[in-house]
């Protein structure tokens, strides 16, 4: 079974969404670190096995020379937007060789100094078809979720993701139930996500 990795919010400027996640939501960051020739940048929500990862864009010009990079140059034009939701597989060779692509290394340098290593799959489709992609870190990297940080609102989990789309199509591309994933149909892409708290679910739309 599938299970949520992470989910992406794109935000303008990462400082002033880290404000607003803790003080309307009890949601606290940490400075993630950049991405390697993306010209993005991070702050994670740590939750276990989960976070919430806001991106947004530091440097223009690198961005500019990176599809992921135009991409976020777009998304961030009009405002903050829950982005992409990605899934961690089990086997994540047999799910690249089921949707025909090929795995795309992916880095980012924290704070610390330390290099995080992760392989990426489908991003391509999760770019021009709104559809989930799919992660596979590296062993010798901690998972960004595992991260220790104290939330106001004492956040512990992601409970459910709401994703758009035809079903139909959804359950193509991701060939096997997706743990806490729920398929809503409508307009594609994440619609909402939902995180565990004991006051209730905090719910991001």
């Amino acid at each position: 079974m599938l299970e949520v990795d992470h989910v992406l919010i794109a935000v303008g400027n990462l400082d002033e969404a880290a404000e607003r996640f803790e003080r309307d939501f009890g949601l606290k960051s940490i400075d993630g670190g950049t991405h390697r020739g993306w010209g993005t940048a991070n702050r994670i929500v740590p939750l276990g096995r989960e976070y919430l990862e806001l991106i947004g864009v530091v440097d223009p010009d690198e961005a500019l020379g990176h599809p992921f990079g135009r991409w976020m140059l777009e998304r961030v034009a009009d405002g903050d937007h829950l982005l992409r939701c990605c899934l961690r597989p089990h086997d994540f060779e047999e799910t690249a060789a089921r949707i025909g692509q090929q795995p795309v290394p992916g880095s980012r340098d924290t704070p610390e100094g330390e290099g995080l290593h992760w392989r990426l799959v489908g991003l391509e489709a999760a770019i021009s078809e709104n559809l989930p992609f799919f992660i596979e870190w590296h062993p010798d990297s901690e998972h960004p979720g595992a991260r220790e940080v104290r939330h106001p609102s004492q956040a512990m989990g992601i409970a459910w993701v709401e994703i758009g789309g035809d079903p139909e199509q959804l359950m193509e591309w991701l060939g096997e139930e997706a743990a806490a994933v729920r398929l809503v149909g409508g307009a594609p892409g994440v619609r909402s996500v939902g995180v565990i708290a004991p006051g209730g679910d905090i719910v991001l739309e």
